[in-house]
This record gives C-alpha cells, sequence and structure tokens, in this order.
C-alpha cells in the first residue's frame, strides 16, 4: 500500500490498516518513497511487515537507493520459496 501520495499529500491510515492486516493474517508491505523521512512512519507500532523508501523525495538525497525493513514474518516468506525468479520483469533475453 502506498503510505503517501505525491501529488496529493493525502496519507493512508496505516495504523487501522495494518491492525486489519494482522487478523486477517495478511503481510503489510508499504510503500514509504514519498513520505519516509517527512513524516512518522511507525513500522512496529502499526504492524508493518516490511516498508520500502525511496531517497530521492523527502529525505534529498540522490536517487537510486531504496532503504527497506522487514520483520521475521516476511523472512519466513523469503527463506521458504521454492523457487527464486532470477530474470528481471522487464528481460526480453
Amino acid at each position: 500500500m502506498v503510505h503517501g501520495e505525491t501529488s496529493t499529500g493525502r496519507l493512508q491510515p496505516l495504523k487501522q490498516i495494518g491492525q486489519a492486516c494482522r487478523a486477517l493474517g495478511a503481510l503489510f508491505i508499504v510503500d514509504a518513497v514519498a513520505t519516509i523521512g517527512g513524516v512518522e512512519v511507525k513500522v512496529d507500532e502499526w504492524k508493518i511487515d516490511a516498508a520500502i523508501g525511496g531517497t530521492q523525495k523527502c529525505l534529498s538525497v540522490p536517487s537510486g537507493m531504496s532503504p527497506i525493513t522487514y520483520n521475521d514474518r516476511v523472512a519466513a516468506v523469503i527463506e521458504s520459496r521454492k523457487k527464486v525468479e532470477k530474470k528481471l520483469h522487464c528481460d526480453t533475453g
């Protein structure tokens, strides 16, 4: 889910959504590219399983880096994969 929409500045109610995802057993993954460094992103308190940021917006650092964080729930899913895709989405080779 996108935390903050760049053009409007609208923020999603991540605390409530995180609680609902946890109650349903769903992983909650947040795109915080436009908000990390600009507003609070309370990963543990809001029950966010993974958050992905970007350096080019609020952090005002050159683009090309993506700070991420994820918890043990996400790590378990990653480690349980039986097949790892080796091609990029746009790889035509």
